[in-house]
């Protein structure tokens, strides 16, 4: 046969296949790059929308974080003047210090809420890893004052055993001071004090008397808190709010008690946040002090 004749019957047959296999498989691929885009352009917009809710309640948060920071320094001081001792008087309004402390509290909890309640749709498990520590950091803080596994195995007064602040509680507790994704200002929730103490008792108790020397976990769980929250406006904060080495001495040294320090550890590894650079050093000083 002749060799163009063979030439062309070749080039005719491959044709006709890579139609065949064009017509079955094109569609596929084309279905597979479609799905692709669409879930890049998915993630792209979620990683977005996470962004800007951070960026518009980062401020509002840290500030939060800075004033309770500034407030538990204070404490840590002066908890022997017991000026928080109140023996259950919650409303009377010559209790300035007890009742700014409540309000710090729940300020810093209550911003912590709006931003959850605006992420509440997004997928945050793609979020960027700075912007996913930001929220595991809110996790942990949160968790400061709820998780009972903080004093799994230590000492605790059976009659006190249940030194924490339950989630719903806490949500509960900071949903009155949230108006329109903001939180009311303290001359606000100064005359609102004496009509909702229902709604922020819990946290009155946990306060009333708390100091390091009882058979109780609350000061222990306030320590952490204020470590965690040094090590968040570390990561998140500005420059000249930065906490050093000398500092996170100062105040553990003012904890007193190290030996939850280990529950502590386990927890921030629970979130995730050991190789995140604060943490790991916040990890180093409890180890340090805990050993």
């Amino acid at each position: 046969m002749d060799e163009k004749v063979i030439a062309a019957i070749i080039a005719a047959v491959t044709s006709i296949i890579t139609i065949i296999i064009t017509s079955i498989f094109k569609p596929r691929i084309e279905k597979r790059l479609h799905r692709s885009r669409i879930e890049i352009d998915h993630e792209l917009e979620q990683k977005k929308k996470i962004k800007e809710v951070l960026s518009k309640y980062k401020i509002h948060l840290i500030s939060s974080a800075d004033s309770l920071r500034g407030r538990l320094n204070n404490f840590a001081k002066n908890y022997t003047k017991k000026e928080h001792y109140v023996n259950g008087n919650y409303v009377d309004k010559e209790n300035y210090y007890f009742q700014s402390m409540i309000y710090r509290i729940l300020n810093f909890y209550a911003w912590m809420k709006v931003i959850d309640n605006n992420l509440i749709y997004l997928d945050t498990t793609i979020a960027s890893e700075k912007d996913l520590n930001f929220i595991k950091y809110m996790r942990a803080m949160k968790r400061s004052l709820q998780r009972g596994k903080l004093v799994h195995g230590l000492q605790v007064d059976p009659e006190t055993s249940n030194d924490l602040i339950y989630r719903d509680t806490l949500d509960e507790m900071c949903l009155w001071l949230i108006d329109n994704d903001s939180v009311i200002p303290y001359p606000e929730f100064k005359a609102r004090i004496e009509g909702n103490i229902d709604h922020y008792k819990r946290l009155c108790e946990f306060i009333d008397g708390v100091n390091p020397d009882e058979n109780r976990r609350r000061w222990d769980r306030l320590y952490l808190l204020q470590l965690l929250i040094m090590s968040f406006i570390n990561s998140y904060g500005y420059d000249f709010q930065f906490s050093s080495a000398a500092i996170f001495d100062k105040q553990i040294e003012r904890a007193k008690k190290y030996d939850i320090f280990p529950n502590a550890i386990m927890m921030l590894e629970r979130y995730k946040l050991e190789k995140e650079e604060n943490v790991k050093r916040l990890i180093e000083k409890m180890n340090e002090y805990g050993s």
